[in-house]
């Protein structure tokens, strides 16, 4: 975090800060399945690579992508172009209250959510998937997160 003095609280939602587990069991599976994929990024089309990025990452669940949707061919591009989350250069900065709320589906999300709250985090399992924060306790707990934090 270049200027942490500007940041006041942190509230994560499902965190994919991978490269601060990327050597934890979980995190380091994610990694083996999708690596090959992030290899051949710049050899595949844009919807190519976002219909074996998402066969990957969600199997039967994957979307199909609409080659008439402009909206969604932007959304393949931009898949494309990012770099791996377990390459981002992250860093814990102490003191900083944070809340991370995981849906308690995946244990990468959890394995993430666990090493923050190592740090100080406070983590909590909601439920609601891939989407914490659309649950009620997951909307209360941030409701009450943000009224302490700007205390």
């Amino acid at each position: 975090m270049q200027r942490p003095d500007l940041v006041h609280s942190l509230l994560l939602c499902e965190p994919a800060c991978l490269s601060l587990t990327k050597d934890l069991p979980a995190t380091a599976a994610h990694i083996k399945l999708m690596q090959p994929v992030f290899d051949l990024r710049n050899e595949l089309d844009d919807v190519e690579y976002y219909r074996q990025f998402s066969q990957l990452a969600f199997g039967e669940a994957a979307r199909k992508l609409d080659p008439d949707d402009a909206e969604a061919l932007r959304t393949a591009r931009r898949l494309r172009l990012q770099a791996p989350a377990w390459e981002a250069p992250l860093d814990i900065v102490p003191g900083v209250p944070t809340m991370v709320l995981t849906g308690g589906w995946e244990p990468m999300y959890e394995e993430v959510a666990e090493y923050l709250a190592s740090t100080g985090a406070r983590h909590l399992i909601v439920g609601g998937g891939h989407r914490p924060q659309d649950t009620e306790s997951g909307q209360a707990a941030i409701k009450e997160f943000l009224a302490n934090s700007q205390k």
